[in-house]
């Protein structure tokens, strides 16, 4: 009784849900794929914001969307087998049904934790399943296999513009048959998600119709995953395409126009624009815009950054968005900001800004040479000032922190010592100000009549200050004091001044604009 209720309540609800009712979906994340791989981060959180954008901009009615996270096959065949009832429930003849996977895969597979979810199943459900127009979105390892299982080929990308008259099948993958998909640790995501997650949000819609459709998705998230890959690891990663389309229409798979909150760029904005959340880590829009032509990107309540490159020059702008609110943006809101706006550099000129990945240790490094002049102070109350020499190595381990081996040398005599420690930058964007900590071993071979051949343990703490010279070199100001102990102990002040060089990325994640 409780099933056949059950059903008529679905049947109910599919005969007075508006147009877009006829929209389903199944979306799987899966970070676990079994013993032989190792486990993915964000795939699970990737299937969690698609289904989120689906229900918000998508027009896709939640109790026709199936969101699973670390399922088995069971649980994904009986949600399939749930969906394809409610479809033929439905039976709108421009019915879509929609098939997202986010995880580990091979040539003949879907990995669900320690099972195997065989592709040819995934087939086999798009051939029989009640829709009219089936589209598989396949974000994982070799997924282009999926493309070439039934013999199709790729061939020129989909313009429709009626979806009652369309029908057939759509299947996108995130890498080809032979690559391996990325992960990216900066956008807290898969890479080809994270551009297909974007380009829904209204990146892709160049034309200004407040409509996102699956060719212009398509092309943006397969333009961006090949900048990004590229920049982050080298290995290039093709997303692929195949379609077996019938009739006229275009897809359309998100309406901006339907938006409670969003920011829209009025026809006075022109450039790339990136917009970010406040602290500049998540990435919410990536594109370029004419004049003349709105934008609208769909954003959830929150304070964001706007970076806007016209040329060489930079500008930003921060608002914060509330609920139901439309927030306009208008050229003359930007605060035009000097090309320098990061501080970790490159040796060679480059479109800014440049950000460095919040969590990639050890990515950036400098180096330089800095001079002292030190108070010394022994244990029995004597002083002596004694000059010095550094030389300095610098890795960023952070937007804010560094890490740093410092070699001395105290004349005249040479006092060799070295220091291992971390200076922290204070403001946004490393701002000029600093201070650090660092322990090390040190040996005097004459330091005062009572502080000599002997070894010690250094402890120092310092602050100081910054001044760009250029886009490779910088000065710093610092007040150091060292305690050195051992059988005897001394204190130092001084003053010191080093000038630091920076050095080409090693392995820096970065978003370009």
């Amino acid at each position: 009784m409780g099933r056949l209720t059950f059903f008529i309540l679905v049947a109910i609800l599919c005969r007075f849900l508006p147009c877009d009712a006829g929209r389903y979906a199944v979306i799987v994340g899966c970070n676990k794929g079994g013993r032989s791989v190792a486990p993915l981060k964000y795939a699970e959180n990737d299937a969690r914001e698609f289904a989120d954008i689906l229900q918000t901009l998508g027009g896709f009615q939640p109790i026709n969307v199936r969101t699973l996270s670390s399922c088995d096959s069971a649980r994904l065949g009986r949600n399939l087998l749930a969906i394809d009832s409610l479809m033929r429930l439905d039976k709108d003849p421009g019915s879509l049904f929609l098939f997202y996977y986010s995880g580990h895969a091979d040539a003949a597979n879907l990995f669900l934790g320690n099972e195997r979810y065989p592709l040819s199943k995934v087939h086999g459900y798009f051939d029989s399943c009640a829709a009219s127009i089936k589209i598989g979105i396949f974000d994982a390892c070799y997924s282009g296999i999926v493309t070439t299982l039934k013999g199709g080929k790729q061939t020129q990308p989909f313009y429709f513009q009626d979806p009652k008259t369309v029908e057939g099948q759509v299947i996108i993958a995130s890498s080809a048959a032979s690559e391996a998909a990325q992960e990216s640790q900066t956008l807290k995501g898969s890479i080809f998600s994270h551009h297909w997650f974007n380009a829904l949000r209204g990146s892709a819609d160049i034309s200004g119709s407040k409509q996102v459709t699956v060719n212009q998705a398509y092309q943006y998230a397969y333009r961006k995953t090949l900048e990004t890959t590229a920049l982050i690891s080298g290995e290039i990663q093709h997303p692929v395409y195949k379609f077996d389309i019938h009739g006229q229409g275009d897809i359309v798979l998100t309406s901006l126009s339907k938006l409670s909150s969003c920011l829209v760029f009025d026809g006075t904005c022109e450039g790339k624009f990136l917009v970010l959340s406040e602290d500049y880590i998540d990435v919410f829009a990536d594109f370029s815009k004419k004049s003349l032509t709105e934008s609208a990107i769909a954003l959830r309540p929150g304070t964001y950054r706007i970076i806007n490159a016209l040329g060489r020059n930079i500008s930003t702008h921060s608002f914060s968005l509330k609920q139901g609110e439309t927030y306009r943006m208008d050229a003359g809101l930007l605060d035009q900001t000097p090309p320098s706006i990061s501080r970790i550099k490159g040796p060679t000129e480059g479109p800014a800004p440049t950000l460095k990945n919040e969590g990639s240790p050890l990515s950036a490094h400098s180096f330089g040479f800095g001079s002292c002049g030190m108070f010394l102070i022994n244990d029995n109350g004597g002083s002596l000032v004694k000059p010095g020499l550094n030389y300095i190595n610098s890795w960023f381990a952070n937007t804010s922190m560094d890490l740093f081996l410092d070699f001395q040398l105290i004349f005249p005599e040479i006092n060799p010592g070295l220091l291992f420690g971390f200076d922290y930058f204070f403001g946004e964007q490393r701002g000029p100000l600093f201070a650090g900590m660092a322990l090390g071993p040190h040996y005097f071979r004459k330091a005062g009549p009572e502080f000599r051949d002997r070894s010690a343990v250094a402890f120092l703490c310092h602050a100081g200050y910054t001044v760009d010279i250029s886009r490779q070199m910088q000065f710093r100001f610092q007040i150091p004091y060292e305690l050195y102990v051992g059988t005897k102990f001394a204190q130092v002040i001084g003053l010191e001044l080093q000038c630091m060089f920076f050095g080409q990325y090693r392995d820096v994640k970065v978003l370009h604009l």
